[in-house]
C-alpha cells in the first residue's frame, strides 16, 4: 500500500518557499508579538496568565530531565506549572546549528492569534560546549545529541549529576505535556524536526516512551538520513538489495540501522523498536527541490540510502511499503521547496500536519 500523498503546487507569498495562507498567519502572529511587547517591560518576566510569545531570555526555561540535570528550552507555557485550556502541543527540534530560538519562532508563526492560548510550543536546546553550559546543564557532542547519545561526561566544562540521553530529555518534555495534572485539556502532541532535527524525530519515533494517554504524532522533514529496520537498501533500479559486508561494513550500525545500539535504544528489544516505528503515526514532509549536498551526510551508510535528501525520503517510504505493510508512515511532497524548515512547516501541507 502506497501511503504517500501528493499536494498541488503552493502559491508563493511572502517567501517563495511558503504556502499561500501564510500571509494571514504571519500578519496575525506579528500583531500578537507587538501586543505582548507594547506597554510592558520586555526585559521582565512574561505575565503568568498569558503565553510567552517571543524567543527572548525570559521565554527560556530549564526543565529537570534527570536528577540535577536541567535542559534549556524555549516555551510558550511553563512546563512545570502547566495550563488549563491548552489542547495541542508542538515540540520542534532544531537542526545541526542548534538554533532553538529560530525554531521556537517558527512554531510561533504557525500558531498566531487565537491559537496562542490553546497551543503550547516547545523548542528544546541540545547544547554543546559552545553554548557555555552551566554545571547542572547536560551538554552533548555535536553529533551525539542527534543520535540520542548520553551527554558528555567530564571534558572541558565541569558538570554535576547523571549523564542523560537527548532522547530521554524529549521523554521528559512529552511526559510533562501529557500529564493531566499539568495540561488537563491536552488532546494531541506533535514532535517535529527538520534536517538534523528530522533525524532525531525519526529515531525518537522508534524508541521514545509512550505518552500518558495523549496521541503523539512525529513529523519528520528533510532529514539527511533515516533509520532502516532491516539490511535492505535501494539497488538503484527500483528494487532492493543487501549490500556486501566488505563494501560498507557499518551501514547497519546505529543510527542508520539497528546494530550497535546506544544505551537509550538498547533498553528495548529489537522487536519492540521495529513495532514502535511501524505502528506510530509518522508524517514525512519532503521538499521536492531538496536535492543539494549542503551539510548532507555522504558517508557510506548514508549514500546507500540515496543520492540526496529527497531521494532518500522517497526510498524510506518505499522501504516501509515493501517490508512493513500496515505501517503508519504518511509521506507528503511539498512542491517547490528545497532545504528549508519554514518552507515545509509553514506550507499548507505542513500546517495541516502540525495543527490538524
Amino acid at each position: 500500500m502506497d501511503t504517500r500523498t501528493r499536494h498541488p503546487g503552493l502559491a508563493p507569498d511572502l517567501d517563495p518557499q511558503l504556502g499561500s495562507s501564510l500571509a494571514v498567519r504571519l500578519t496575525a502572529g506579528l500583531a500578537v508579538l507587538l501586543a505582548a511587547c507594547s506597554g510592558s517591560d520586555t526585559t521582565g518576566p512574561p505575565l503568568d496568565d498569558r503565553p510567552c510569545r517571543l524567543a527572548v531570555a525570559e521565554c527560556l526555561g530549564r526543565l529537570e530531565v534527570a536528577p540535577e540535570r536541567r535542559l534549556r528550552h524555549y516555551r510558550t507555557h511553563d512546563l512545570d506549572r502547566g495550563a488549563d485550556g491548552v489542547t495541542h502541543a508542538i515540540v520542534i527540534v532544531h537542526g545541526a546549528s542548534r538554533n532553538a530560538s529560530f525554531n521556537f519562532n517558527t512554531g510561533l508563526q504557525a500558531t498566531p492569534g487565537d491559537l496562542a492560548e490553546s497551543v503550547v510550543v516547545v523548542a528544546p536546546w541540545f547544547i554543546t560546549t559552545e553554548e557555555g553550559p552551566e554545571p547542572d546543564e547536560p551538554y552533548w557532542s555535536s553529533g551525539g545529541w542527534k543520535r540520542g547519545h548520553l551527554s558528555v561526561a567530564g571534558g572541558s566544562v565541569p558538570s554535576v549529576g547523571a549523564r542523560v540521553s537527548s532522547y530521554a530529555a524529549l521523554d521528559r518534555i512529552v511526559e510533562r505535556l501529557s500529564d493531566p495534572d499539568r495540561f488537563p485539556d491536552m488532546t494531541e502532541i506533535v514532535v517535529a524536526g527538520h534536517s538534523a532535527g528530522g533525524q532525531v524525530t525519526h529515531r525518537y519515533a522508534a524508541g521514545g516512551r509512550e505518552p500518558l494517554g495523549v496521541p503523539l504524532t512525529y513529523v519528520v522533514a528533510n532529514p539527511s538520513t533515516w533509520l532502516f529496520l532491516g539490511p535492505e537498501r535501494p539497488d538503484g533500479s527500483g528494487g532492493w538489495a543487501v549490500p556486501a559486508p566488505d563494501a560498507c561494513p557499518d551501514y547497519q550500525e546505529w543510527h542508520y540501522g539497528l546494530q550497535d545500539l546506544n544505551s537509550y535504544m538498547s533498553r528495548l528489544p529489537e522487536t519492540h523498536i521495529v513495532q514502535r516505528l511501524v505502528s506510530r503515526d509518522v508524517r514525512v514532509l519532503l521538499g521536492d527541490r531538496d536535492t543539494g549536498s549542503a551539510q548532507l551526510d555522504v558517508s557510506c551508510g548514508a549514500n546507500l540510502q540515496g543520492p540526496h535528501r529527497y531521494a532518500r525520503g522517497l526510498a524510506l517510504l518505499d522501504y516501509m511499503d515493501a517490508f512493513h505493510p500496515g505501517h503508519r508512515h504518511v509521506g507528503v511532497v511539498v512542491p517547490g521547496v528545497a532545504h528549508s524548515s519554514r518552507g515545509v512547516f509553514l506550507s499548507e501541507a505542513g500546517l495541516a500536519i502540525l495543527l490538524p
